[in-house]
């Protein structure tokens, strides 16, 4: 069932949703968390260890209920994903003009 769905998913993606689904996908935060996507992917593992080693360094109590932390990490984890992009990613990017494909 989960490949189905899938397949639907992945195969509208491609074509392009349509309607209000399709004007939700285009809302500029989600574009720009697709742009940054490989870097919460990377990131994200490292941010839960180091915001509660940060929190404790600097004598800030860790948020225990869990959706407060879920803000919290997701927050950090945007943000280092956001400045990968910003300051690394997209540098690197840019260089491609400087080089041809034949």
């Amino acid at each position: 069932m989960w490949a189905l769905f899938f397949v639907w998913l992945i195969d509208g993606a491609a074509r392009g949703f349509g309607g209000v689904f399709g004007r939700m996908l285009q809302l500029h935060p989600l574009t720009y968390l697709g742009k940054i996507s490989y870097g919460l992917y990377v990131f994200h593992p490292f941010i839960a260890r180091m915001v509660p080693w940060a929190f404790a360094r600097a004598g800030v109590p860790y948020p225990t209920r869990r959706p407060v932390e879920f803000v919290v990490l997701s927050v950090a984890t945007i943000l280092a994903a956001a400045a990968s992009w910003h300051f690394y990613e997209r540098p690197l990017n840019d260089l491609k003009r400087y080089f041809s494909y034949a």
